[in-house]
């Protein structure tokens, strides 16, 4: 019952001990992972989750913890993004998918736990459940039953053509680059030719854009065309000065 002067509030409530309970869990074998690197994972891996309803499978982060290290991995399809970093000793998994959601929700909860930074946090995996503490929170959730394409087949273990450039360089001018792009192809096409990028883009009904940058390039001529929003993406989340590309025919 809320009451002030002028309002009168009844809130109907539900019995407490109709709330469902937590699974119990004990963290012997739980893998202790830095804030840090759960920030990274939001950061640079989040975004590549596929967000429709329809790909399940796809709406949640997959997640390797072996040989001390933690491996997350996310794609809808079109693009994938991957990190790997070291890790505490625990228990080994050789992949779960977690909800994206959840990752969210830790990431926070490790943010407001630290003191001017990200709190460490343990991460356990319990038959279909996840749980993950803080100094002073505990979460826990269902995991993403399904499979998660194999994605290190699609990821070439070496490239015959190679790009070093600045990332806010390429940014700018992918950018530029996709000006006038048409709005049903939506592609900007990346030319490499000897030391130089073009990027370029047109429209019949608008016009035409092309962007010329001198870059490091190591590789054979390459004429290839992407879908600009993704690579802004990719750039957004890269906080190196210099960023490599790498290429296969």
């Amino acid at each position: 019952h809320i009451r002030t002067p002028r309002a009168d509030f009844k809130v109907l409530g539900d019995k407490p001990e109709d709330f469902p309970a937590m699974e119990s869990c004990g963290w012997e074998d739980a893998v202790n992972v830095e804030g840090e690197v759960l920030a990274e994972i939001v950061k640079k891996v989040l975004f590549a989750a596929a967000t429709e309803r329809t790909r399940y499978a796809l709406n949640g982060i997959y997640l390797v913890m072996r040989n001390k290290e933690i491996e997350a991995v996310a794609t809808d399809g079109k693009r994938l993004a991957r990190i790997i970093r070291p890790v505490a000793s625990g228990s080994e998994h050789e992949g779960v998918i977690v909800p994206a959601k959840f990752i969210n929700f830790l990431e926070k909860a490790s943010m407001a736990a630290g003191e001017g930074g990200h709190a460490p946090v343990k991460i356990l995996v319990k038959e279909s459940s996840i749980f993950a503490s803080t100094t002073n929170s505990v979460l826990t959730s269902r995991l993403i039953e399904g499979h998660f394409p194999d994605y290190e087949a699609v990821i070439p273990s070496g490239c015959d053509n190679v790009m070093t450039i600045g990332v806010k360089d390429l940014q700018q001018a992918v950018i530029e680059g996709a000006l006038l792009g048409d709005r049903e192809s939506h592609a900007v096409r990346f030319c490499f030719s000897g030391k130089r990028l073009t990027l370029s883009s047109r429209s019949p009904d608008v016009g035409e854009a092309k962007v010329e940058l001198e870059v490091d390039y190591e590789g054979s001529d390459l004429e290839i065309a992407f879908n600009p929003d993704y690579i802004r993406d990719c750039l957004l989340y890269t906080s190196d000065a210099a960023d490599e590309l790498d290429g296969v025919d």
